[in-house]
């Protein structure tokens, strides 16, 4: 279930990204991240320099202790400084890397929302972590709207997470990593159930383009595929299957579509913990990535 991306990693492109004030800070805020070792180099300097500062307070300047003292203290804050500014200098030049490596995935996990909302078509649902909308669905039997809207961007948002996972593990936190699989095995689950559901349609077992469905099923998924588009072959008739169950989520059988609304949850939860985590990147802005090829596979699902 994965498609192909144009990865855009020229840095003079990206250095053209909008010179708003908040991404200006953003590009700052590279020197400080992450700030564990930043802060170690200034509780040390301090630690060191505290009693130094004691004695140049209750010494005389004339004495050996305010000599010994003052030197100690100058050579603490210089060496403090210079560690200080490298540790800046690395984090920089790390997250510039980041930056231009990871573009793609951290533009798709910084929209979301936005591929949300759009996907919705007028019945925008705002995530709440309370919400509990695998509960809902047992309890009511309604695939809420979120979900909904979800099922129809997965595909897309998908392939990046689990590329960046793949060539740019260096460049995530623990916590990105964290949520960012958890993503990509929802991801993952749902083309297994995708195979479970081609399994059951077979008139016989053998994986063999669409003849091998169930003349029903087959009507169904030939329609889709004309109304979207997409040509049929062996390579792709698992992807156009999934396509085509989460684009007709409610017309799934009850333990199928439980298990595709437990998935479309679970990617929804962590791709929300990502996107918190995007918080101080600087934005990647629409003129990274061409409008016309951002929409380009989302235009093709609703075309009817």
């Amino acid at each position: 279930m994965s498609h192909k991306y144009h990865n855009y990693t020229d840095t003079a492109e990206l250095e053209d990204v909008s010179r708003t004030p908040s991404n200006l800070f953003r590009y700052a805020l590279m020197l400080f991240r992450p700030a564990g070792t930043l802060i170690i180099c200034i509780l040390l300097t301090i630690v060191v320099a505290i009693p130094c500062v004691l004695i140049l307070i209750t010494s005389k300047s004339s004495s050996i202790e305010y000599a010994v003292s003052m030197a100690i203290v100058t050579g603490v804050f210089a060496s403090g400084l210079v560690s200080i500014s490298l540790e800046m200098c690395n984090n920089y030049r790390h997250n510039r890397k980041r930056f231009v490596v990871l573009n793609y995935y951290l533009y798709m996990v910084s929209s979301y929302e936005q591929f949300v909302i759009w996907s919705s078509r007028d019945g925008y649902e705002e995530y709440r972590e309370d919400a509990g909308y695998y509960f809902y669905f047992q309890e009511t039997g309604k695939v809420p709207k979120r979900l909904l809207a979800i099922a129809e961007v997965i595909l897309i948002i998908a392939p990046p997470v689990d590329e960046a996972l793949e060539n740019g593990r260096e460049y995530l936190s623990i916590k990105e990593m964290k949520y960012a699989t958890r993503a990509k095995d929802a991801a993952e689950n749902i083309a297994e159930i995708t195979k479970q559901e081609i399994f059951k349609h077979m008139k016989n077992h053998k994986y063999s383009f669409c003849d091998c469905l169930d003349d029903e099923y087959k009507r169904k998924i030939m329609d889709f595929s004309e109304n979207v588009g997409i040509r049929i072959t062996d390579e792709n008739l698992e992807s156009v299957v999934c396509d085509y169950m989460l684009s007709n989520l409610e017309e799934m059988d009850e333990d199928v579509k439980q298990e595709l609304v437990a998935k479309l949850d679970d990617f929804d939860f962590a791709m929300h913990k990502l996107q918190k985590e995007m918080r101080f990147e600087p934005v990647v802005y629409e003129n990274l990535i061409p409008f016309e090829e951002r929409l380009k596979k989302m235009e093709e699902k609703f075309r009817r």
